[in-house]
């Protein structure tokens, strides 16, 4: 009996060996990505790293971040580490996502093993223990991750993810040990099993804010999983009603703060060139696409720019009537079929509710592929537990085997894209023909490279024929300048000053201050001796005193207009 049990227990820590193998070798994967680029959303708030020398400066780095309105502290706290080597290497930052998705990968395990036990679910695939682990798999190779891991600033999306799903876990835990206790006939210790899920759902929720503030979606998840999985789960339904009447609070007042930003927008988001109706009306299309590039991904479309994205301007446009009623059906089949189909239900209702706060009223940009760290770890869910029912055991392991061997194979593929930043440059350039940031993007790795002349000709053709991308033509000035081709810079310059005015997207403007910085030095040091002082100034100006200017910090525009006064002896304006 004794050797039966220590066999049993081999076994066992055989498993977890194999499972932690395998993360190991997505570790090896994403290594590859690790010696990427920092992009347009990580050089202000990770810039400000150089600034961290002591006590105060590393607690004003961590509480003074403006992305979104509570800061997100916890994730800027997470940062505070990679000061040290700032000014040597960012792959520290990188090495650091790739842990934090290790570990979402063993949360979304742990997830799925809680969700099997509490529905006393029997497979002929095989254990608990295998179908979690399935799961968890196909969820960490998935190669649209690489726009979340290899994007040092979507840590915050990562962390969000982390908490929310910890706190889903803590929140099971406590079902499974009401349901225990409700077998068991051990009413007096229920009161552990309620604490336990108060707290999940309370510390998931709290620390999840902290780190982004789409963390706020927990309790609507915890209702999902409750209306749909866990529906007909004996030994649980005493405080059901209380249970899901808090997940249906949150989830009303996440509609709420939605509805009152459409009422303050009035249909017309500042900073942005599309109207609410119209990013409404995009959105179907777009998370349709986001299925497909999941779960039948093109390499070159996982990247960092889709700002090339045309929104809809009519709900009657054929691709965008075709996914509306498409997502219409799903999810009023998932509201009536949430009894007899709950998988079904539970994974069309999860990833509606992860893309409820960047997908609908609130005027983000239109697309980022980040958006689906969360939201497919429903889908993929109740896919591998939908397999684990299929009773052709040797089909269903053979396919699972053969499509995750694909997933893996372009996963490393795609990491090995982002790992180079000259080829991603290249390659996302021509994959996204018409984005002013992969434009931009590839002109700055040309200029890193000092290949000026080559950055040259890629700003000069975008340039030519968008007339507001004020930041490709500050670029292309820069790259002449470079390029020791100065002599038409102030006509650059004049069509740069006369596009600021008609600029209404907010992103146009963001990268202009530090080019802006740049042309002055290039100006003081000899490098561009033709550049107008006067025009660079009014440049300066008209940027500072734009309508848009408090959506970025103006005060580089105000240092960069004293240092062209103090150049031009102009003490008094200076």
């Amino acid at each position: 009996m004794c050797g039966f049990h220590n066999k049993t227990l081999a076994m066992k820590n055989l498993r977890y060996i194999g499972l932690l193998s395998i993360f190991g070798l997505i570790a090896a994967i994403y290594a590859m990505g690790s010696g990427g680029s920092l992009y347009y959303d990580d050089v202000r708030p990770l810039g400000n790293l150089a600034n961290v020398v002591d006590v105060d400066s590393a607690i004003n780095y961590v509480t003074s971040e403006s992305s979104g309105p509570l800061g997100r502290p916890l994730s800027m706290l997470t940062f505070l580490p990679h000061a040290i080597h700032w000014s040597e290497s960012t792959q520290p930052i990188f090495w650091g996502n790739i842990l934090i998705h290790l570990t979402c990968g063993l949360l979304v395990f742990l997830l799925t093993k809680l969700l099997l036990r509490l529905t006393e679910f029997k497979s002929p695939i095989g254990t608990h223990f295998t179908i979690a682990s399935a799961a968890a798999l196909l969820w960490l190779v998935l190669p649209i991750h690489a726009a979340t891991v290899l994007i040092a600033i979507q840590r915050m999306a990562q962390l969000s993810t982390l908490f929310m799903l910890l706190g889903l876990c803590v929140y099971l835990i406590g079902l499974l040990k009401q349901q225990q206790i409700t077998i068991d006939r051990r009413p007096i210790v229920l009161s552990s099993a309620i604490i336990w899920q108060v707290a999940g759902l309370l510390s998931g929720t709290f620390f999840a804010i902290l780190s982004k503030e789409n963390g706020i979606l927990l309790p609507a998840l915890i209702l999902v999983i409750e209306v749909t999985l866990l529906r007909n789960c004996t030994g649980i339904d005493k405080f059901r009603k209380i249970r899901v009447l808090s997940g249906l609070l949150g989830l009303l007042l996440i509609v709420f703060l939605l509805v009152f930003y459409l009422f303050k927008t009035c249909n017309h988001p500042e900073g942005r060139d599309y109207t609410t109706f119209q990013r409404l009306i995009s959105q179907p299309f777009i998370l349709l696409d986001y299925i497909r590039l999941a779960f039948i991904p093109a390499i070159e479309s996982i990247n960092p720019f889709h700002d090339n994205y045309r929104f809809s301007k009519s709900a009657f446009e054929l691709k965008t009537f075709f996914a509306i009623t498409i997502l219409s059906i799903a999810f009023l089949s998932a509201i009536k079929l949430r009894k007899t189909v709950p998988l079904f239900s539970f994974a069309v209702l999860w990833y509606f509710v992860a893309h409820l706060l960047e997908s609908t009223t609130i005027a983000l940009e239109l697309v980022f592929l980040h958006r689906n760290y969360l939201a497919l770890i429903g889908p993929i869910v109740a896919l591998i537990i939908a397999a684990a029912k299929v009773k052709n055991v040797a089909l269903v392991k053979s396919s699972f085997i053969g499509y995750t061997l694909v997933m893996t194979t372009t996963l490393g593929l795609t990491s090995n894209i982002w790992g180079d930043k000259l080829m991603a440059a290249e390659t996302w350039f021509v994959a996204q023909q018409g984005s002013v940031r992969a434009n931009e993007h590839l002109s700055n790795m040309l200029l890193k490279a000092e290949k000026f002349e080559e950055s040259a000709k890629v700003t000069e053709h975008l340039a030519s024929i968008c007339d507001d991308c004020a930041g490709t033509k500050l670029q292309h000035a820069v790259s002449k300048c470079l390029a020791g081709d100065d002599v038409n810079i102030n006509e650059v310059l004049a069509s740069v000053q006369f596009a600021i005015a008609d600029i209404k997207n907010a992103n146009r403007l963001r990268g202009l201050p530090d080019q802006l910085v740049a042309l002055e030095q290039f100006r003081t040091n000899g490098i561009c001796v033709n550049i107008d002082a006067e025009r660079l100034y009014g440049i300066n100006l008209a940027l500072a005193e734009h309508k848009l200017s408090h959506l970025f910090n103006p005060l580089r525009l105000i240092q960069n207009m004293y240092e062209i006064s103090v150049s031009e002896k102009d003490f008094d304006d200076a």
